[in-house]
């Protein structure tokens, strides 16, 4: 019987395969060692254009392994692989819609797109407007990039709700990867705290970055781990990721990300016990006059906590009221106080996105400043999500931002009261304890300029756009044109 060569491997196949490898062992020989990524970045470049879905989820995998590259000189920093990977991706996604002109408008009309379309013209005018035009186009375009990728296209992806999944799990193993790099390079510094502000380094510039993705993702990671159908072996896997993720969060040292964790636990109670919103406001009105009431004698108490930042975890918990000798606590108020400065030079239209860096060495002054400050800029910018956008857009930069906050929460609420699937009820209420998080991060800190903080930001808040789109009973208020 005559066997079939029709199975058989192309003898081009191999000659083409003998070349390649013969050329690179010549490379290799030059010390030239970048050949071998040429099929890979064609590959790569296939998906893009196959599968543009697919390829937004291998961008949500790479972008915690990815490396920062920054240029101090205009203001403008390059993450790598991830951020030529999502300019590719905008650039599909805006080029498929000019050829194709299809897009669901619904998402368009959503109240948090509404918002975040009315942040972006500002933004264009206070570029116009900006002390440094360079910087703050810059600092838009970058902008631009995040939320056309991962908010408007995200949306879209996210219709189909195993791309959801697909999403989140992509950056749940991506950021387990840096845990683990980092857990061992800081075991071999036998759990230092000294080390423990860079040991992260090169994926997260710090140990607050690297808080603030941890404290992002814990909320997702524990509803996954517990709230499943998995069989047992498959449990005991999702625990021990859960572990790792619990182990990494207390070795981040991270002030502010325990803080935003303990609070957001508290938001899961408003919405499991079905609060209502009129009572939270009251609440928060009544807090706020109560705390206004006294503000000074805080402020005389808080003055007398001299506890630094500690490896003892009481001691440390303690330190995030001290505003007498901490020098991490002392230099947010410095830079505090001086974006609330360059606002007042500038309340209307501010200095210009991305300009804050570069402005407020004048703006500080001799009794703000600590033992760390600098008139470099070179230290982050103003530890603030909400004070930022203050001193670089005027009034309206913070007031943009609380819209969209205000907004997602509004849709949280619909997603996780009144979605079809069960699951994607409980995935919207973990994605938005995430957010929480981040939004009581803001407070301190700040990360939206960068990717890794951008990229699950804007990717969670679209995975709520979509559920309360295209998997929740009602769509009365947002028909397709």
């Amino acid at each position: 019987m005559i066997k079939s060569d029709t199975h058989k491997t192309p003898v081009v196949f191999w000659l083409l395969l003998g070349l390649f490898a013969a050329i690179n062992g010549l490379l290799i020989w030059q010390e030239f060692f970048w050949l071998p990524a040429i099929p890979v970045l064609i590959g790569i470049g296939l998906l893009a254009v196959l599968s543009l879905d697919q390829f937004v989820i291998l961008i949500a995998f790479l972008t915690p392994l990815s490396i920062n590259l920054e240029d101090e000189g205009v203001g403008a920093a390059l993450s790598l692989p991830s951020e030529p990977m999502i300019i590719s991706a905008m650039m599909l996604f805006v080029i498929k819609f000019l050829f194709d002109g299809k897009y669901d408008v619904r998402i368009l009309r959503h109240p948090i797109a509404i918002a975040i379309l009315l942040q972006l013209s500002w933004m264009l005018i206070t570029s116009v407007t900006s002390s440094l035009p360079l910087v703050s186009f810059k600092f838009l375009a970058s902008r631009l990039w995040f939320v056309l990728t991962f908010f408007f296209l995200g949306a879209e992806i996210f219709r189909k709700k195993e791309n959801i999944y697909r999403f989140l799990w992509a950056h749940i193993f991506g950021l387990f990867c840096v845990i683990v790099y980092t857990t061992y390079v800081h075991w071999t510094w036998g759990f230092e705290k000294g080390p423990g502000h860079w040991v992260m380094d090169p994926f997260y510039h710090d140990h607050t970055a690297y808080g603030m993705i941890l404290a992002l993702f814990l909320p997702i990671v524990t509803g996954l781990t517990f709230f499943n159908r998995l069989s047992l072996f498959n449990k005991i896997l999702l625990f021990a990721l859960f572990i790792s993720y619990i182990v990494a969060f207390r070795l981040s040292n991270s002030r502010a990300a325990w803080l935003s964790v303990i609070l957001a636990i508290g938001v899961y109670f408003l919405f499991r016990l079905r609060i209502r919103w009129y009572v939270v406001l009251i609440t928060a009105v009544v807090g706020l006059l109560g705390f206004m009431s006294i503000q000074e004698q805080l402020f005389i108490s808080l003055g007398r906590n001299k506890q630094d930042s500690s490896e003892n975890l009481e001691e440390h918990v303690q330190s995030i009221s001290n505003i007498r000798t901490d020098a991490s606590n002392l230099e947010r108020i410095n830079r505090w106080n001086s974006a609330i400065r360059m606002f007042e030079d500038r309340p209307w239209l501010g200095f210009g996105p991305g300009t804050y860096k570069f402005e407020y060495a004048a703006y500080q002054r001799a009794k703000d400043k600590t033992l760390i400050s600098t008139n470099a800029g070179n230290r982050g910018t103003a530890h603030s999500e909400y004070l930022g956008p203050l001193s670089e857009q005027g009034i309206l930069g913070p007031l943009w931002f609380l819209i969209i906050i205000f907004t997602t929460v509004w849709t949280i609420g619909k997603v996780y009261y009144h979605a079809h699937d069960i699951r994607l009820r409980r995935v919207g209420l973990w994605v938005g304890l995430g957010l929480v998080t981040y939004w009581i991060h803001g407070l301190l800190n700040n990360f939206l300029e960068l990717d890794k903080g951008s990229v699950p930001y804007w990717g969670f808040t679209a995975i709520l756009v979509a559920i309360h789109l295209f998997h929740s009973p009602s769509k009365k208020n947002f028909p397709a044109s």
